[in-house]
């Protein structure tokens, strides 16, 4: 990025930067908010899968949601 964007940048910048499709109505590609602002979507989107089918018990912590954006990222 140095080389290239010419703009500095620190591994801490990029740690914990999670993208995904889940977070606006529109559904577009964007880079997610902090994990604690998105429990409530999250929430949102479990109560609506557990009132279709085989309800499923769980508890979003960082890596499950780091885990949770990746497969949806697959999955599309």
């Amino acid at each position: 990025m140095e080389k290239y964007l010419s703009m500095e940048w620190e591994l801490k910048d990029f740690q914990n930067v999670i993208f995904g499709d889940f977070e606006s109505i529109e559904r577009k590609y964007i880079k997610l908010s902090e994990s604690q602002q998105l429990l409530p979507c999250l929430d949102q989107l479990l109560s609506i899968y557990n009132s279709e089918g085989n309800p499923m018990n769980l508890v979003f912590f960082d890596d499950c949601i780091q885990h949770l954006a990746r497969i949806a990222r697959i999955l599309r």
